[in-house]
């Protein structure tokens, strides 16, 4: 998966779903100044999307008005990371063993310890899921895997995880992530990381800009709403993608959480 900040900026509000343009945004990185077969692309980025799916999306962005900056913000990216040292070893990431991340008896105690409702079937897979992307940067629907639960209903649901998060919450999750990095040895990694979106500055871009959310606004709206994500985004005339990263940024706090469920 692309950068969130990024996947924002970049996707276009109609066409794709940024869950599909994420990889081949990703993909596109490695085929800058390169001769590489596309299918070879895809492999080495954990097979999130295909050789067919780069070629098709990669040409629909073409075709938008955006195409000439949006270019240009990829070459930008592209240069800056063969000149910077990554965190992250992200091949390493995509090898690991995720089956014992946040095991059903860990994620019961942090949902009481933070006052999370705890959940079950969906939410449960959701929860693990969404940890598992942020920690690997492969797709959510990529963890093993959600029986019973259909891609609707996780869209769905994998929305509202968004809204339901607490900064307590939030914490003990990446607790988690850093426990599970820890486990496999990996203790000089921050959780995430992500290059910084100064170097979009000056182009037009065909998606959302995060940094022109209110906040504080967005907090209020995600507790008024049986669709908090898709009601603040209509509301705040913005993407699902630029609400859910500010809201993994910024969760909102407890307090309005609660006040809702009084």
């Amino acid at each position: 998966m692309f950068w969130p900040v990024w996947t924002s900026r970049l996707t276009p509000p109609e066409g794709v779903y940024p869950r599909a343009i994420a990889p081949v945004l990703a993909a596109s990185l490695l085929i800058v100044g390169s001769k590489a077969r596309l299918e070879d692309v895809a492999g080495r980025l954990g097979s999130a999307t295909t050789g067919i799916n780069i070629f098709r999306i990669l040409q629909w962005l073409q075709d938008q008005p955006q195409w000439t900056d949006t270019a240009v913000a990829l070459v930008r990216l592209a240069d800056r990371l063969d000149a910077t040292e990554v965190p992250i070893d992200y091949q390493r990431r995509r090898r690991l063993d995720y089956t014992r991340l946040l095991p059903r008896s860990r994620r019961s105690q942090i949902c009481r310890n933070t006052g999370t409702p705890v959940g079950r079937g969906p939410r449960e897979q959701i929860v693990r899921s969404q940890l598992f992307q942020r920690i690997s940067g492969l797709p959510a629907e990529a963890f093993p895997r959600h029986q019973n639960v259909t891609e609707a209903e996780f869209r769905q649901q994998s929305a509202f995880f968004a809204a339901l998060q607490t900064p307590a919450l939030a914490d003990a999750l990446a607790g988690e992530a850093r426990h599970f990095l820890a486990e496999n040895r990996i203790h000089n990694e921050p959780i995430t990381w992500q290059p910084s979106a100064t170097l979009l500055s000056g182009l037009d871009l065909p998606g959302s800009d995060p940094d022109h959310i209110d906040v504080s606004r967005l907090h209020q709206l995600v507790r008024q709403h049986k669709r908090p994500v898709q009601h603040a985004a209509r509301v705040l005339d913005t993407s699902i993608a630029a609400i859910r990263y500010v809201l993994d940024e910024h969760p909102a706090p407890a307090a309005e959480l609660t006040e809702r469920s009084a």
